[in-house]
């Protein structure tokens, strides 16, 4: 119980922080706002379920992925590597390229498998703003997974996304897709969706 207020608090300080920090978007500071961003990814992980069959073992890793160029600098690696075990857990961070198509327009069929495999074995992939225009390739790579997907890009919710965040009348908060998040099999914290604003995948 203790641990999970505690966890509660943390969650709660960093949307303070956020807001701080960005209360004009015009006067954002972008050192404090990644830093608020990674500690919302590691905060969506401690605030999330996954079942027993996305792991291969008891003493497997929760993988946290990013896709490309995140834009959170050392912020997430530090974060990261100071977080603490979950349910025994660690919580490994991971990179990958989206792989790109040749002159003609066309991927290489291996680099493309590798590159799903990967997005299907995050249990948080984070889609970044830089991504923005591969939202849809990127879901439909993670589809079958038991994957929490999580971007900063615009209406990234309302395209498929799980946990999105936005800026909101100037300040950052945080949209959710429970439909969404319900297909993967994750279990999100109530509290976690208590504080977002709630957005359906338009038709």
């Amino acid at each position: 119980m203790y641990r999970c207020l505690r966890h509660l608090a943390l969650l709660m300080v960093s949307v303070t922080l956020l807001t701080a920090a960005t209360t004009h978007a015009q006067d954002i500071d972008t050192d404090k706002a990644s830093r608020v961003k990674a500690a919302f990814l590691l905060n969506f992980i401690k605030y999330s379920q996954w079942p027993r069959e996305a792991f291969e073992s008891s003493s497997s890793p929760i993988v946290l992925t990013v896709v490309g160029n995140d834009g959170l600098g050392n912020n997430l690696n530090e974060i990261v590597r100071r977080s603490e075990v979950i349910d025994g857990r660690a919580i490994e961070l991971r990179r990958v390229n989206r792989p790109l198509p040749d002159g003609q327009g066309l991927f290489n069929q291996e680099e493309l498998d590798a590159f799903n495999r990967r997005v299907r074995e995050a249990h948080l992939l984070f889609i970044p703003l830089s991504e923005r225009d591969n939202i849809r390739p990127i879901l439909a790579a993670a589809e079958g997974g038991w994957t929490l997907t999580v971007s900063d890009a615009p209406r990234f919710c309302g395209r498929g996304g799980m946990l999105g965040l936005v800026l909101q009348e100037g300040r950052i908060a945080y949209e959710a897709n429970p439909e969404e998040i319900k297909q993967a099999s994750v279990t999100v914290s109530a509290k976690v969706l208590k504080l977002a604003r709630i957005v359906k995948t338009a038709e």
